[in-house]
């Protein structure tokens, strides 16, 4: 029953959140590239592959919307149980675990960044942090998720809808792109051999 809750309900089905989850992909794609053109340097190569792999993951769960099928198995196993009347402190200090993980990760790394000899990679781990906190913040409840589910545009239900945080996670990924994009235009990524 859970899984078909799911597939019947899964996804952001608005025209924002389609173009907010091919805007997460196609700059996956464009990092994976510079990923794979940076193969002389290392720490440039796992920087570029990291946000690839961070885009492609929230870009895929903006359309696939897996927290709401483990939600439903969750609440399918567990029913009334006492564990599941405290979901949201789980959720909560499952979403805090998430973001210090990545949060941290980024900052370790960050630290090896500034010695990098290609710029653009401070502003993608930039925006890819911001991205992060977006769509975590977005998975609590409170005052922040509030103001990031306002509508701009449209109501709920409105294929036209636009949230708050449909503009801030397109923003973060067009900083990605153009990261990516900007080393073409200017020379500074040099090509592979295939």
């Amino acid at each position: 029953m859970a899984f078909r809750f799911w597939l019947e309900n899964m996804g952001d089905r608005t025209v924002a959140g389609w173009i907010v989850a091919g805007a997460h992909l196609v700059a996956a794609a464009y990092s994976w590239r510079e990923a794979r053109r940076s193969m002389a340097r290392t720490r440039e190569r796992v920087w570029w592959g990291s946000i690839a792999l961070l885009l492609l993951a929230i870009g895929l769960n903006k359309q696939l919307d897996l927290q709401t099928l483990a939600i439903g198995e969750l609440r399918a196993l567990f029913g009334d149980a006492a564990f599941w009347s405290g979901r949201r402190l789980v959720a909560q200090a499952v979403l805090t675990t998430v973001a210090v993980a990545i949060v941290g990760a980024f900052v370790a790394f960050g630290r090896r960044a500034v010695h990098l000899r290609d710029g653009r990679i401070t502003v993608a781990a930039g925006a890819a942090v911001a991205l992060s906190v977006v769509v975590l913040a977005h998975g609590t409840a409170g005052p922040i998720n509030d103001a990031l589910v306002l509508d701009l545009h449209g109501v709920e239900g409105d294929v036209l809808q636009v949230q708050v945080k449909d503009v801030l996670e397109l923003l973060t990924a067009t900083v990605i792109l153009l990261s990516c994009i900007a080393g073409r235009s200017h020379g500074t990524v040099e090509a592979t051999t295939p």
